[in-house]
């Protein structure tokens, strides 16, 4: 099996003047998740961005304001940005397209629920392509992957960013192309 294969990671995305309802805090930032190639694993623009997102848009006759969620996969090269904050490494991938398939037909949009949100969709696909974490069968989707359940993913996930603005990370000197990322497969820093 070829040594360079992608890598799955959680993304955190700064998010702004939202009021936060989740107890444990996810709700301060949007999560995604980031296909990515290992040949570069610190830049920001490489890679497909997987997330759900809570979009405006007008809609009828006189035209009304109506929100929906959606399902987006957006390339990084096309489209790059400065709010990803931070990137967790938790699996690495056998099978891309099958991972894309789980990732866009398996794991619902559940925008009738109440509370739903960017953090529920993230958690539902890590417990799909996961299996729940310990090692479980995944049909060969991913190889070697994060051991740990979604509970111990979000709070490596979320303490690695309260870590980084701790240490200054995210201050205008620090190279946006950059960004910050922790493997939790070996529990080291890749990039600072």
């Amino acid at each position: 099996m070829p040594s360079n294969k992608d890598r799955l990671y959680v993304a955190l995305f700064a998010r702004a003047g939202k009021k936060l309802k989740m107890p444990g805090g996810e709700d301060k930032y949007h999560w995604a998740l980031i296909l990515a190639p290992k040949h570069d694993p610190s830049s920001s623009q490489a890679g497909l961005q997987i997330d759900v997102k809570n979009t405006l848009r007008l809609v009828g006759q006189p035209p009304l304001a109506d929100t929906s969620w959606r399902l987006e996969v957006v390339d990084l090269a096309a489209h790059p940005t400065t709010r990803l904050l931070a990137r967790v490494l938790f699996a690495k991938v056998r099978d891309r397209e099958r991972l894309l398939t789980l990732l866009t037909g398996d794991v619902p949009v559940r925008a009738e629920r109440e509370g739903w949100n960017c953090v529920a969709w993230v958690r539902e696909a890590f417990e799909v392509v996961v299996g729940g974490g310990g090692g479980e069968d995944d049909g060969g989707v991913l190889g070697r992957r994060f051991e740990g359940g979604w509970e111990e993913v979000r709070e490596v996930a979320m303490g690695y960013v309260r870590r980084k603005q701790a240490e200054g990370r995210f201050d205008a000197s620090f190279d946006q192309v950059r960004v910050p990322t922790w493997d939790a497969l070996r529990g080291v820093e890749l990039v600072p």
